[in-house]
């Protein structure tokens, strides 16, 4: 990734943790620069079209605004929405940073309804390839997660 990306994607996360919201129109007001509004809109899009970033990439990253002897809790999570006429289902573990619940990994679930102990642990294990278990305070769930393992 060039720098002028890598810049632009620490100004999106911080703007998301600014502004507490994913719409491309309210995270481009906080870009800077003296670009019309469409035109930073416009910036989001070709970014987000033409990004590839690989999971590990994208999870240190977050994990970079931590301090590295904090212990960090996760959270466990499932959700669904429609995107047009496709249903996204979507497994995902989120870090805890300054009260901030941002992404860290997740699965793409073929299928509607809850994820299985097989895939949760398999979504697990990729986490712990980034952040060792030592430096978890604890993983959250609610009673969807309930399992032996």
């Amino acid at each position: 990734m060039r720098a002028p990306s890598l810049a632009l994607l620490a100004t999106l996360i911080l703007a998301l943790i600014q502004r507490e919201d994913v719409r491309l129109t309210k995270l481009a007001a906080q870009l800077p620069g003296k670009a019309l509004q469409n035109s930073k809109v416009k910036q989001l899009h070709r970014f987000f079209k033409n990004i590839r970033l690989s999971e590990d990439v994208l999870a240190r990253f977050v994990l970079s605004f931590a301090n590295t002897e904090e212990r960090l809790w996760l959270v466990i999570d499932r959700t669904n929405w429609r995107l047009g006429k496709t249903e996204i289902n979507i497994l995902l573990v989120d870090v805890i940073l300054n009260g901030q619940a941002l992404p860290l990994m997740w699965t793409l679930l073929p299928h509607g309804g809850s994820s299985s102990s097989a895939v949760r642990n398999a979504l697990l294990e990729r986490v712990l390839l980034v952040l060792p278990a030592k430096r978890i305070a604890g993983l959250l769930g609610d009673r969807e997660f309930i399992g032996k393992k």
